[in-house]
């Protein structure tokens, strides 16, 4: 029996000794996970604060630059042009472009000052859109201040650490609540900055805006010019070459008959490619007419824009309804279009005529070339 016994003490006390070391691995998995959680949320509050850094930098370049914009003197507004004015100023402009200047630099020209156009016409919208938000801002300004100045109270009390919480996670709460109130602040900076420099800024956009149409006012009539002075060209040339058909159509009064027939075709052609390029020039003109009242119905429309955002819906609806009833009916731009089509189809049966007829009298040339 006593044997027995020692020996049944020996086989329990391993087992002993094996649940004591499972019950010590088990508190180290648990203190392992509460470990890797700190960490995340330590992590998660850096990442937050960087935001909020990054954040607060940007707002302060914008106040920067604000204050750099509104300390630039306005200077005085471009008087208004007279008619006469304008027309001298487009003359010196005229005398400046070459008189013997190639069908390329003028095409040069106008492609640079439509450009130039599109450009004016983009910063004016985008000058007149900015005027029109400084008029409605005030009223928003006072609520967004009120609520700013309320969250600078909040950010700019210390956080406290909460039971259990490890120093390291208590110090990276509170640079998060440190950089958010720096955000708030700046933030806050900008928006008083923006409602005390309202008129100072009303006055640099209104300038700018005026200097902005006069520009416009002077490139739009040299648009219409190029398109004279491209037009007179091309049909100078096209006229002297039907000149040249005409007198190598005469010369030929006594030569064969298939080149007198390739003479004849020759300036039919010609007369054909005039009559083409008088058409284009008259559709240049009503590009030219429709881009211009394009440019007013924008005008108009940015006008409205600036009525919808100060409220004036009666002064809306009545210039609303006589911009419909300038506007022509669905029946007349119907018998446009069509009109325009008719055009387009007879352009290109004239223009499959044109290829045929080229083909045949390459034939004949060389067929007349064999018998020679």
């Amino acid at each position: 029996m006593p044997a027995l016994w020692l020996l049944l003490c020996a086989c329990l006390l391993p087992s002993a000794a094996t649940a004591q070391s499972l019950t010590s691995l088990a508190g180290l998995g648990g203190s392992s996970s509460s470990s890797s959680d700190e960490e995340r949320a330590i992590q998660a509050q850096r990442e937050a604060t960087t935001t909020a850094e990054q954040e607060a930098d940007a707002l302060t370049q914008s106040l920067e630059r604000l204050r750099s914009r509104v300390q630039t003197p306005a200077g005085a507004p471009p008087a208004p042009l007279s008619d006469q004015e304008l027309g001298q100023i487009q003359t010196r402009w005229e005398e400046r472009v070459p008189a013997n200047a190639s069908q390329e630099v003028l095409e040069k020209l106008l492609t640079d000052e439509r450009e130039a156009i599109a450009a004016l016409k983009a910063g004016i919208e985008k000058s007149a859109a900015e005027q029109a938000n400084l008029v409605a801002q005030p009223g928003n300004g006072r609520s967004d201040l009120a609520s700013l100045q309320q969250r600078v109270q909040e950010t700019a009390t210390p956080v406290t650490a909460e039971p259990g919480e490890s120093k390291a996670l208590t110090q990276a709460r509170q640079q998060r609540r440190s950089a958010e109130h720096r955000r708030a602040t700046q933030e806050l900076a900008l928006r008083q900055e923006e409602q005390s420099t309202i008129e100072t800024r009303q006055r640099l956009l209104d300038v700018q805006l005026q200097t902005q149409r006069r520009e416009l006012l002077e490139r739009t009539p040299r648009v219409a010019w190029l398109n004279q002075r491209i037009a007179d060209r091309a049909r100078q040339q096209l006229e002297q070459q039907v000149q040249q058909t005409q007198a190598a159509e005469n010369d030929t009064a006594e030569a064969s008959a298939a080149v007198r027939e390739l003479a004849q075709q020759n300036s039919a052609l010609a007369a054909q490619i005039l009559a083409h390029n008088d058409r284009l020039v008259k559709e240049r003109q009503d590009l030219a007419s429709d881009e211009y009242r394009q440019s007013q119905l924008a005008s108009a429309l940015r006008d409205t824009q600036a009525r919808l955002r100060l409220g004036g819906s009666a002064s809306v609806g009545q210039w609303l309804w006589k911009q419909r009833v300038a506007l022509p009916t669905v029946n007349t731009i119907q018998s446009r279009r069509k009109a325009t089509l008719r055009q387009l189809a007879e352009l290109r049966l004239a223009l499959f005529n044109a290829s045929e007829r080229r083909f045949s009298l390459n034939g004949t040339a060389t067929v007349a070339a064999t018998r020679a």
